[in-house]
């Protein structure tokens, strides 16, 4: 190999490295990390981000809630989510400049529903948008609904796998 090879190929490994370390957090993937299924905190803060346009302004929406439900599905799905957000974030990188997180939430909302995302029907095979609503949006709506907090916006006491069910049917109904 001549000088001037070991020059332009340390010089093609330095644009590399630096053109990847320039890139925000949320776009480099992990392959290692979606091969396991672990979210980086990085795809938990996207999901925080994605969960404050979604959930009822009621809520307040705490990244422990959004670790908890994302750390407890199974393994596919966490990679599901783990692409998922990785493509979501490049496609709204690409367009916006930002990422989602980085964002205001009404910004976040108008950049979802440009990607048509309010229009689409969910599906975990289908295009961008269908995905990001199967894997993201219907997931955290689901997450919110399965939990005490959430499932009192829609009158009901008690959500499945929370204790205090025996309790509650023993009070006589009220007449709110």
């Amino acid at each position: 190999m001549s000088r001037r090879e070991v020059i332009a190929a340390l010089l093609a490994g330095g644009a590399t490295g630096t053109a990847v370390s320039a890139l925000p957090s949320g776009l480099v993937e992990t392959e290692t990390a979606e091969r396991q299924g672990d979210l980086t905190g990085a795809n938990l803060e996207q999901l925080v981000a994605i969960a404050e346009v979604v959930f009822p302004s009621a809520i307040d929406v705490t990244a422990e809630d959004v670790s908890e439900y994302a750390t407890r599905v199974p393994d596919d799905q966490r990679s599901a989510f783990h692409r998922t957000l990785t493509q979501l974030n490049r496609r709204v990188f690409g367009s916006h400049g930002r990422l989602l997180a980085e964002m205001s939430v009404q910004q976040r909302g108008a950049a979802l529903r440009s990607m048509g995302i309010a229009r689409v029907g969910s599906s975990p095979s289908g295009s961008l948008a269908e995905r990001v609503r199967y894997y993201l949006i219907n997931q955290l709506v689901y997450s919110l609904f399965t939990t005490p907090q959430g499932s009192e916006l829609i009158g009901v006491e008690n959500p499945v796998g929370y204790p205090g069910g025996y309790e509650s049917y023993q009070r006589p109904p009220t007449d709110e």
